[in-house]
């Protein structure tokens, strides 16, 4: 029997056997590098030879006996479970790719759920890290804490690794319109998934990564705020950083998964339509998460997700260099009218601010840059907190805009500065 034969038959059974050896921590540190190599090339080839569905299924059990249960104070319980995790994605990419089936969405739809502990790890591990700060200031956890940031920059890319495997498996040219709202064919269930799990990182990661959009916006496109009497020693050249260096890799790579999946706003605005409409009028034994089944009302579009992506499209094009170095991101934000955008998704946009004030700052920032815009197109020259209420202050009848000058930083900045 080969060696290829051989794995086509048992390699399954050996991750489960190899997993301890993955993170190389045993002996000597020459000792473990050598295991760990040897390990990782057994285990690349396991991924590419071995029975994809036998495969498939053990991945996800080995991946679900990790433990996110950290305690943040001390990270190092936290470094093997992400070595496993990372090498685990990677096979499961690689694994997914390889299995041939009529229904393949069934096959996505349980490692999409296993992302789930993770972004909610990393969630936690950027609020712990940078702090419920001012914008802009940055702050370690704690002085033990010394490889939060490495961990959250692999587990981070080991995610955005894994939405791009995802982006690979759609059809080209599905896109969701509102006749598709039951979700009746496999590419259709396929694009709700994928295009459902880049929002859910994105709520995760981006909408909580520390920016600066808000301000930065403000800044470069309101004459007001450059006058001395408003900011003395301003000027027009004045422009603040939108995130750093960290920020704006995320950034890129986030943009760059949009562009690739042709995510458009007309879709994202479609979708959460009748999201909201069969998230209000299915069953509760339908509503229930027990199996693979991709349904609009178990598995709504995250809000917040939306919010972050549109929140940096408006602030990568107000970042002259920033936007030369990005993907283009085909949105179509600026060929829908404000009036189909302060209807359909404008009351969203304020149940987010509404939802998440009191919260890090950085979640307002993403909420205000977009309102700000919206304001912008109206032709508005001023952002007052009384131009904000009666814009936003009744969308649809569905929300009403709840925050006040001193809730919110940047809301209470602009006024200063007026």
């Amino acid at each position: 029997m080969s060696k290829v034969d051989m794995l086509q038959t048992t390699g399954w059974d050996l991750v489960r056997l190899l997993s301890p050896y993955v993170a190389g921590t045993s002996g000597s540190e020459e000792l473990s590098l050598g295991i760990r190599s040897i390990t990782l090339r057994i285990m690349d080839s396991i991924a590419r030879h071995a029975n994809p569905r036998e495969l498939y299924l053990m991945i996800l059990q080995t991946m679900s006996s990790i433990s996110w249960d950290v305690d943040l104070d001390n990270l190092d319980s936290a470094v093997e479970g992400t070595v496993l995790f990372a090498v685990l994605n990677k096979m499961l990419s690689v694994v997914m790719a390889r299995i041939k089936a009529k229904q393949l969405v069934r096959f996505m739809v349980t490692p999409i759920k296993a992302q789930w502990p993770v972004l909610t790890f990393i969630q936690g591990l950027l609020q712990a890290g940078y702090g419920d700060e001012t914008l802009g200031s940055n702050k370690d956890i704690a002085n033990t804490k010394k490889s939060w940031k490495e961990v959250l920059k692999v587990l981070v890319d080991v995610i955005y690794d894994f939405c791009d495997a995802c982006v690979g498996m759609l059809s080209s040219g599905d896109i969701l319109s509102a006749s598709d709202s039951e979700l009746k064919t496999e590419p259709q269930q396929r694009r709700y998934i994928v295009c459902y799990h880049i929002l859910n990182v994105f709520d995760h990661i981006l909408f909580v990564l520390p920016s600066n959009f808000a301000r930065s916006y403000y800044m470069t496109r309101h004459k007001k705020y450059n006058v001395d009497s408003v900011r003395p020693g301003a000027d027009k050249q004045s422009s603040i950083e939108i995130a750093d260096s960290f920020g704006k890799d995320i950034i890129k790579r986030s943009m760059s998964i949009v562009a690739k999946s042709k995510f458009q706003m007309k879709e994202i605005v479609t979708v959460i339509a009748f999201n909201h409409n069969e998230t209000f009028t299915c069953d509760d034994e339908e509503s229930e998460d027990d199996d693979d089944t991709v349904r609009a009302s178990n598995l709504p579009w995250p809000i917040d997700g939306v919010v972050a992506i549109l929140a940096t499209e408006v602030a990568v094009g107000n970042d002259e260099a920033l936007s030369k170095a990005t993907d283009i991101m085909p949105l179509g934000y600026s060929q829908l009218s404000l009036e189909d955008l302060l209807d359909d998704f404008g009351a969203y946009v304020v149940d987010s601010l509404n939802r998440n004030r009191g919260s890090l700052s950085y979640r307002l920032d993403k909420c205000l840059v977009i309102l700000h815009d919206m304001l912008q197109r109206r032709g508005e020259d001023k952002l007052t907190l009384d131009d904000m209420q009666r814009t936003f202050g009744n969308l649809s009848g569905r929300q009403a805009l709840e925050i006040s000058a001193e809730e919110c930083t940047w809301i209470g900045l602009f006024q200063v500065m007026l």
